[in-house]
């Protein structure tokens, strides 16, 4: 199979490579330009009234160069928060046919043919405020406030603290920060059924956004040991974000001493099948709304679900983790996990 490169001097990969046609301007503005944007206009106008106004203008959306050279109008109705976006449509063979201008729910997800405008809440048929401020892209390359504030959501942590993070223990357990180590420790006793809980939880009354919230993408990388000292089997350990059980998470849950990617969607769990044994230490998980979950072993493992998948968020403050982390023994036995870093990150 021959390599194309464009341009190049010699036609390397074929002389139909050479050819300066739609499909090579695509790919060629497709790999230079990092994401869709906004070039110049297209603001959005129209307080009070039942017509949304969208000024011409020029974006960038999957390579292709928009060019709206007059005023588009959008007739409103009901009451509704909505993203106004620009969206190519393709015909069967994957063309651009054309571009829509829309109203749709803040809740349906972002493709790579949309690119969002800016929020719109309509009150009983009028704009009653337009909101900028949550992911309009007005460069190919970020401002301080699109790299910071609108590209995602994240939580990292080394843990060199838990000040500020839910603990709950039973029968003697415990959460500590072990410092030589270098690690968050979890420890059970040696009492059947002793448990202990570290969660970091995401307030909504001050967030912009829910986090984490399933209609949006979202990775979660963990470092650390499950099995610690002894765990073995005859013992559960849940690592996700959300909450664990039948509510809309992602993450890993191990039981008996193997790993499980797992989901929920407010219902109910799907978990893929066996991963890896407790002793693995690098776990990462990948979630696109809509499509698929998929998670990581040490690299090693891979695991895909397509059914089930979450979608919305929890309403409740004590299922709204960023970090969900808790370990329980099923035996008489001392249980122990550690964790060196955790981190999440939710792109808009």
């Amino acid at each position: 199979m021959a390599i194309k490169v464009f341009p190049s001097a010699n036609g390397a990969g074929g002389a139909g490579q050479k050819v300066l046609s739609e499909g090579n301007l695509e790919a060629w503005m497709a790999a230079a330009v990092r994401r869709n944007y906004v070039v110049n206009g297209l603001n959005l106008s129209g307080n009070d009234t039942s017509t949304l106004a969208i000024s011409p203008g020029t974006a960038i959306i999957a390579g292709h160069a928009v060019i709206v050279d007059s005023y588009i109008a959008i007739q409103l109705s009901g009451t509704q928060l909505t993203s106004c976006r620009l969206s190519l449509v393709r015909d069967a063979l994957g063309a651009v046919s054309s571009v829509t201008a829309q109203l749709v729910s803040t809740n349906t997800p972002l493709t790579a043919d949309d690119l969002h405008l800016g929020h719109v809440y309509v009150s009983l048929g009028k704009v009653y405020y337009i909101d900028y401020s949550q992911g309009r892209y007005a460069g190919s390359y970020d401002t301080p406030y699109d790299a910071f504030v609108n590209r995602y959501d994240a939580f990292d942590t080394c843990f060199d603290s838990i000040d500020g993070y839910a603990t709950s223990v039973t029968s003697s357990a415990a959460v500590t920060l072990d410092a030589a180590a270098g690690c968050l420790k979890l420890a059970t006793s040696s009492t059947s059924g002793s448990s202990a809980t570290v969660q970091k939880r995401s307030y909504l009354g001050i967030s912009p956004r829910q986090r984490p919230d399933f209609w949006n993408e979202q990775w979660l990388g963990i470092a650390g040991q499950i099995e610690g000292a002894t765990v073995g089997a005859a013992s559960e350990a849940w690592l996700v974000v959300g909450a664990p059980g039948t509510r809309r998470h992602i993450g890993f849950v191990s039981i008996g001493g193997e790993i499980f990617g797992t989901i929920g969607n407010g219902s109910a769990e799907t978990r893929t099948s066996r991963l890896a044994d407790s002793t693995i230490n690098r776990l990462v998980a990948h979630y696109v709304p809509g499509k698929y979950a998929e998670f990581w072993a040490d690299w090693s493992s891979h695991a895909v679900i397509t059914g089930n998948l979450p979608v919305g968020y929890e309403s409740a403050a004590a299922d709204r983790c960023m970090m969900y982390a808790s370990l329980k023994t099923t035996n008489a036995a001392v249980k122990e996990m550690r964790l060196a870093s955790w981190q999440w990150q939710q792109l808009l």
